[in-house]
């Protein structure tokens, strides 16, 4: 008899699910329900009518660890090898990184070891002192499992110092997560420099001792040729919203029924079977239940008797980000900054635009052919999105948008008005996981194994 799967959410991560369930064969029956219009989540790729990719979601992948490797072997599997536009490590946008201080400007990010012995704004000091004491710098005093997290800032002050944690893991919380280093868990955000701490005591010492794992014998040829290469990061050729239509036709060709517009409004379980039941009033019957919402949309599904679990779930907080697409006639970025993937704001720095990136440098292959122009994308808000905007359900595009131009005549000198400009507002879109998560999430897992007999999957 076949299993019945109802996939709720068709993001890149449903859709995933859906497609590693449906390759099982005819032992499956899996259904994915999605509330909007379009599956794919937060990929979004828009095209203007001169040909230029506008991302308004990620712009780009990388390969660095499990996730990255079934990701590629996910392009690899659905045939979307010739449309991958990897940059490799030699690439000038992609090496040289920037951050913008208020006082300096754009500085350039640490690389290189002249880094080690030369003083360079916004440092005080040459690195190589802090890179010298982080092997004999102590562990927490108490690191037991129950108090064994601690923010990324106190992680990385008390490891390598102030000025680091400021000006390099500050901003770099900001461009991946939106979200503040002193909130944000180094256990659950940054889990291989924490287990570096905790396995040799060391983040220097982890990452000399820890080896990476040989490929397996049957990895895909993209796999192999990305990690060859060693590619930094890669999108797709017509965007990355390709890969969740992709996803959704193959999807169809194996029999799976992907229904958009379709909210799910109530789970129900009894024995080892569940109930999906939709907004329209259609009801599902089924044995497994995956949920790829975002954890406070499935905290209300649940059923009210299964409140402790959905206080947990309704314990992670998620973020509001701002995304402003920009194109240029020619190139109004100053020269000495062109050749660079983008910069970061500290979040002790006075500017509402978290990040800049440079799209052009990195995926001039997304530019419009017919004239010399010049695309970036600015993102704005995140955890300090209502600080500095008020309630994203509100505020309109207009501001978002005026608010990125006036942050890059600041910061790059830029009074050329754009091209094209198309602004998001993708509201919590990112969660955060804060000091304590990987406990909550434990104490979540432990609930729904406790309390449901029929297999519930979260992604969170």
């Amino acid at each position: 008899m076949s299993q019945r799967v109802a996939v709720l959410g068709g993001g890149i991560s449903g859709l995933a699910a859906a497609w590693n369930l449906a390759r099982r064969g005819s032992g499956v029956q899996v259904s994915v329900f999605e509330a909007g219009e379009e599956v794919g989540g937060w990929l979004r790729s828009e095209r203007t009518e001169q040909g230029a990719v506008m991302e308004l979601g990620p712009r780009s992948l990388r390969i660095a660890g499990a996730s990255g490797k079934t990701t590629l072997s996910l392009m690899d599997h659905l045939g979307l090898a010739n449309e991958v536009v990897p940059v490799p490590p030699t690439h000038k946008g992609a090496k040289r990184r920037l951050i913008y201080t208020n006082k300096d400007g754009l500085v350039e990010v640490p690389s290189g070891l002249s880094w080690l012995f030369r003083t360079k704004p916004p440092f005080t000091r040459p690195l190589l002192p802090a890179v010298l004491k982080e092997p004999f710098q102590k562990k927490r005093v108490d690191s037991s499992s129950e108090n064994e997290d601690e923010s990324v800032y106190s992680f990385i002050t008390r490891r390598l110092g102030k000025e680091l944690a400021d000006y390099l893991i500050d901003p770099m919380c900001r461009g991946i997560y939106a979200g503040s280093a002193h909130s944000l868990s180094m256990k659950s955000c940054f889990q291989l420099f924490h287990n570096y701490e905790k396995t040799h005591g060391s983040l220097i010492k982890g990452a000399f001792l820890t080896k990476t794992p040989p490929l397996p014998e049957d990895a895909p040829g993209l796999v192999r040729r990305a990690v060859k290469e060693r590619w930094q990061i890669y999108t797709l050729r017509p965007g990355l919203q390709s890969l969740s239509e992709t996803l959704h036709r193959t999807l169809a060709e194996r029999g799976v029924e992907v229904f958009t517009r379709e909210p799910v409004e109530r789970l129900s379980f009894s024995g080892s079977s569940a109930e999906v039941e939709t907004a329209g009033g259609e009801v599902q019957v089924v044995d497994h239940v995956i949920s790829a919402l975002p954890s406070h949309v499935l905290a209300r599904l649940l059923p009210q008797d299964h409140s402790p679990m959905c206080e947990q779930l309704m314990s992670i907080p998620s973020v509001s980000v701002g995304v402003v697409c920009l194109e240029f006639t020619g190139n109004p970025i100053p020269a000495e900054y062109r050749e660079s993937f983008g910069y970061l704001v500290p979040s002790h720095q006075e500017a509402r635009v978290l990040g800049v990136v440079f799209d052009s440098a990195t995926f001039p292959q997304h530019d419009r052919q017919d004239t010399p122009s010049t695309r970036m994308t600015v993102m704005l808000g995140g955890e300090w999105f209502e600080q500095l905007f008020g309630d994203p359900d509100t505020v309109s595009d207009d501001v978002i948008t005026q608010a990125a131009l006036e942050d890059l005549e600041e910061h790059l000198g830029i009074t050329q008005l754009p091209s094209h400009a198309i602004t998001r507002i993708h509201k919590n879109c990112i969660p955060q996981y804060t000091l304590g998560h990987s406990k909550r999430l434990g104490e979540s897992i432990n609930t729904l194994t406790l309390v449901l007999s029929v297999r519930l999957c979260v992604c969170v």
